[in-house]
């Protein structure tokens, strides 16, 4: 008897709850007509998911159902449906449910008696993996034999701003289709879809062709519209997705959005150049420009997330631009501007169509063919009127041209006549002052020649002094044993110096060797070099400091001092970099200390490089005490010393590329085991080789000996 009581409350609970489900739920929609297409949402209930965590099972008995209306929580991002159908047609129906602007739905549609299937769609999901794959809106099929009334659930969540942003259109477009108006309305319908795009194409590829073979700017402009209207048309009827990013559908969504206000662009910079607005109006132009701006930053504020404000913006903006533009084709063509007329023709053939499509739609009558793609086949006979706009525009140029270039030859005649007579004039007046001057040009040339030929004189002279204080090449090899001196001076003069310790009583223990590069070359350079000469006479010679740090230190102080006589507020920043080297034959070693420069010797077949200190001998703006390093080398027999100026690797070729250091480096180490003759020959020959008809660039320096 317990359990007889207890399985009677539990049948007594089912079919209060059932009771209560019943009392809960709307009105059911009732299909007779399976011609035409019913409206879902008055007949919606809503279930506000704030937290996305309601399971099936609870929302199935949930008694929290309510209308859909304004005080609807719309902003959270989960929305549970439920709603009735009735079929009351004689057929058993699969109808077809569209749903816009929701990244993914649960569909949930009884099977049986108490079961439920749940399909999986939206608009985050591939074309192949949704329940109808179309494009253009979200489909879901729903199955309802004839006679009965079946309810359905669906689960809407929005994980994406753009899809957030449409909630409120999202719960408001639920429709429902019969198969026989889905099939009419997207599978039928894509014959004409394709003679449509068709033409479009074929005028895409015609002004293309026309901009290619003649260059002009409004064809280019036009190619770009007519792209931005396949795009446009192909991405809001779904043909975009499905053919080219059938994996990528929110992608389409985006371009759907930006495309509007980018197509707009294009329609107002193509308008403005065809109309030639700033031609007539320099005022109206910038409004123009004020409409492209408003556009832009309607388009970055849907790609910044703004997309529900920023396409209302757009679609204000688009009807003020069309209705501005449509103004300024009769202005221009009041002014005379003919080519106007087949603006106006094509905008108000467009206007026709949009009131052709709309017509129906607010008097209730039944669609047809030519009121349903009213608007694309007036799109394409706005296209074609432009195209022939262009063409009448690109004549009545080519007209104004022929006759600018009649006027322009007549002009030209009588200008060169007018100039043949002042030529005349003027050569007459010419002739008469060449006799006058060309007497002063000579006696100025004579002048200048002379003193041309003082100056390089007392140059050449200086070189002998020059070269008189640096000393012969034969007396620096001799004093090294096997050795050369490359010497070879950008100009007269050069502002690089070698120099050499004098023996002291004929004993020569220590041979000091200088080679040093002074600012600048030429004349400037060479004044350095004498004083340069002069003062490591004074440090090493008198003083017999001999020890290479301690000589460029002393040479450093002493250049200073010399230079540096200030005056107001100008300091002279002239120096050299240098390398000093001294050979110890007692020690059998070579002491090494440098400023800037390097120097290189070569043992065993390996080339070692002996890096200077980072400060120069003189110059005024070293902050920082100045120390130079010293080096002492343990010599063996065959060891090949060289020091240089930077003159040979700075050399430009033809191509202008730098010799470089490391290729100077390199073709030491491959030559150092020839004579040292030798050597000398080929360096000069391969920078003579590689500077061509190159000039000189800076003085090259060299001194290479070889230890005995």
């Amino acid at each position: 008897m317990t359990k007889l009581k207890k399985y009677f409350l539990v049948i007594l609970l089912l079919v209060y709850t059932q009771f209560l489900l019943a009392q809960n739920q709307a009105n059911p929609l009732i299909l007779h007509d399976l011609e035409d297409n019913h409206s879902l949402t008055p007949f919606v209930e809503v279930l506000v998911d704030e937290k996305a965590k309601f399971s099936f099972d609870e929302v199935r008995y949930s008694q929290k159902f309510g209308e859909l209306n304004e005080k609807t929580n719309y902003k959270a991002t989960t929305h549970w449906l439920r709603f009735q159908v009735k079929n009351q047609s004689k057929l058993d129906e699969d109808f077809k449910i569209s749903l816009a602007f929701t990244d993914s739905v649960d569909f949930y549609s009884p099977v049986g008696t108490e079961n439920y299937k749940k399909t999986q769609s939206g608009d985050l999901y591939p074309i192949e993996k949704r329940d109808v794959e179309v494009g253009q809106i979200v489909f879901l099929k729903l199955y309802i034999p004839r006679g009965a009334t079946q309810t359905f659930y669906m689960r809407l969540h929005s994980s994406t701003a753009i899809s957030q942003s449409f909630k409120v259109q999202a719960l408001k477009s639920l429709r429902v289709f019969s198969e026989e108006v889905f099939t009419l309305r997207f599978d039928k319908a894509r014959l004409y879809q394709a003679l449509f795009y068709g033409g479009l194409f074929i005028m895409l590829f015609y002004n293309l062709v026309i901009f290619f073979s003649l260059r002009s700017i409004s064809y280019l402009y036009y190619v770009i519209y007519i792209l931005l209207v396949i795009v446009f048309l192909a991405s809001n009827s779904g043909y975009l997705v499905e053919i080219f990013l059938p994996n990528s559908p929110r992608i389409d969504l985006y371009i759907r959005f930006l495309t509007t206000p980018l197509l707009m662009l294009a329609y107002l910079t193509f308008s403005q150049s065809y109309l030639k607005v700033s031609q007539y109006s320099k005022k109206y132009a910038l409004i123009i420009n004020g409409l492209q701006i408003l556009l832009t930053l309607c388009g970055l504020a849907m790609a910044a997330g703004l997309w529900s404000v920023g396409r209302l913006l757009v679609i204000i903006l688009a009807i003020i631009s069309f209705l501005y533009i449509l103004f300024l084709a009769f202005y221009v063509f009041r002014k005379g501007y003919s080519p106007a007329r087949y603006f106006i023709a094509a905008n108000l053939l467009l206007i026709f169509g949009g009131v052709l499509y709309a017509f129906p739609r607010f008097v209730g009558v039944v669609d047809n063919p030519i009121t349903q793609y009213s608007v694309q086949i007036s799109v394409v006979f706005q296209v074609a009127i432009f195209s022939l706009g262009l063409a009448d525009s690109i004549n009545l140029i080519r007209k104004q041209l022929a006759e600018n270039i009649l006027l322009q030859e007549r002009q030209a005649k009588e200008q060169e006549a007018e100039r043949n007579r002042l030529i005349a004039d003027q050569n007459r007046q010419l002739e008469i002052k060449v006799v006058e001057r060309t007497a002063e040009v000579v006696e100025q040339k004579e002048l200048i020649e002379q003193k041309n030929k003082k100056i390089t004189d007392s140059i050449r002279y200086a070189k002998r002094i020059q070269q008189a204080i640096l000393g012969s090449e034969v007396e620096v090899t001799q004093r090294l044993g096997e050795s050369f001196l490359y010497f070879s001076p950008k100009d007269i003069v050069s502002g690089d110096f070698y120099w050499i310790s004098s023996p002291k009583n004929g004993v020569e223990e220590r041979i000091v060797i200088a080679a040093a590069d002074c600012t600048g070359h030429g004349v400037p350079g060479a004044f350095m070099t004498m004083l340069g000469n002069a003062l490591l006479n004074e440090i090493v010679d008198e003083d017999g400091i001999t020890q290479p740090n301690l000589v460029l230190a002393e040479l450093d102080k002493r250049l200073i001092n010399l230079l540096q006589k200030q005056v107001s507020d100008f300091q002279i920043a002239d120096g050299m970099d240098i390398v000093v080297l001294c050979i110890d034959k007692k020690a059998h070693a070579v002491e090494i200390s440098a400023a800037l420069n390097p120097m290189y010797y070569v043992r065993n077949n390996e080339i070692v490089e002996i890096k200077g200190s980072k400060f120069p001998i003189g110059g005024s703006h070293q902050k920082e005490a100045k120390v130079f390093g010293l080096q002492t080398i343990s010599t063996q027999s065959g060891d090949c010393f060289y020091i240089f100026s930077d003159g040979y690797q700075d050399q430009f070729s033809p191509e202008g590329q730098k010799f470089m250091k490391k290729r100077m480096r390199e073709y030491i180490l491959s030559i150092h085991n020839l004579p040292m003759k030798t050597q000398h020959q080929q360096l000069a020959q391969t920078i003579e080789t590689w500077k061509g008809d190159k000039g000189q660039t800076d003085d090259i320096l060299i001194i290479g000996f070889r230890v005995a």
